[in-house]
């Protein structure tokens, strides 16, 4: 495993324990209805820390997991920073959300 991929693992990890800081973090998986939507961020059906827990951290761990290539590119800050405009306490959740950005973005 490359170093860039080792501190992806890492990113996730801190993405991970920061959406548990904010409370954001759930035990409770989503039906699977909500799971099947094809709507980009699962916008109908997930909140985004639902979206960033049960899809896309699973599907990055899992890539990472195989060896495969990651995405061309990733662009979550965008929509997490429209989403959390409100929260005043989630700059450091979207500092990481960035860095895993610039991170998968540039790798491979």
């Amino acid at each position: 495993m490359t170093e860039a991929r080792r501190y992806i693992r890492l990113l996730l990890s801190d993405l991970k324990t920061e959406l548990q800081r904010l409370e954001m973090w759930s035990d409770q998986y989503p039906s699977a209805e909500a799971m099947a939507s094809t709507e980009p961020f699962a916008v109908d059906t997930l909140a985004l820390e639902e979206w960033i827990q049960f899809i896309f951290m699973a599907r990055l761990e899992a890539i990472l997991d195989a060896g495969a290539p990651l995405p061309v590119s990733c662009e979550i800050a965008p929509y997490a920073e429209q989403c959390l405009q409100h929260k005043t306490d989630s700059a450091d959740l979207l500092r990481i959300i960035g860095k895993i950005d610039i991170m998968v973005t540039r790798t491979d």
